[in-house]
């Protein structure tokens, strides 16, 4: 019993130091992936001029077309709906915004991934009870409790005295008796 102690417990250790390790991944990866996209988004201070003049000398009629046309069939599936601006959020607020998702995201992703885990460990223990217990239901239903050995010694008497007397079966009063 206590290998077996023992043999869970360094299981369990072991998981948790998985899991932290694939923590302090996930943390690298994300602030990677935001550095990233916030030096695609840029930020007023790391815009150059030249794109700043591209953004202001763009008129908001030719971006909606360029966006109508992308669209295609998308936009007139959708209906009428309006296209959303893409500088409608502040440059300011974009990184803050972005982290918030990113960080959204992630704890969504780990939660689940609780989730899927503690369903896998609960299939699997209730698998391997249930294993366990038809195991034993076997072994009982194996065990010898006494009761075919009184039945085979009655229904040797009963064959005895059929054997012995075979008209007292026909008698009223025997069957009586015997039932």
């Amino acid at each position: 019993m206590r290998e077996i102690l023992a043999f869970k417990l360094k299981q369990v250790l072991e998981e948790k130091q998985r899991l932290a390790k694939e923590e302090e991944e996930k943390a690298a990866l994300q602030a990677e992936q935001s550095k990233e996209l916030a030096e695609r988004i840029g930020t007023p201070s790391h815009k150059s001029e030249k794109e700043s003049k591209v953004i202001e000398q763009r008129s908001p009629k030719a971006s909606t077309k360029d966006r109508e046309s992308m669209l295609g069939d998308m936009h007139s599936t959708l209906g009428n709906l309006p296209i959303p601006e893409r500088d409608n959020i502040d440059n300011d607020f974009k990184p803050v915004i972005l982290s918030l998702w990113q960080e959204l995201s992630l704890n969504y992703k780990t939660q689940m991934k609780k989730i899927f885990k503690s369903f896998r460990l609960h299939r699997e223990h209730v698998i391997s009870k249930r294993s366990i217990v038809q195991k034993d239901f076997l072994e009982y239903l194996h065990n010898a409790d006494g009761k075919q050995a009184i039945l085979n010694e009655f229904i040797m008497h009963f064959n005895l005295f059929s054997n012995e007397y075979p008209d007292l079966r026909e008698d009223d009063q025997t069957k009586e008796e015997l039932h």
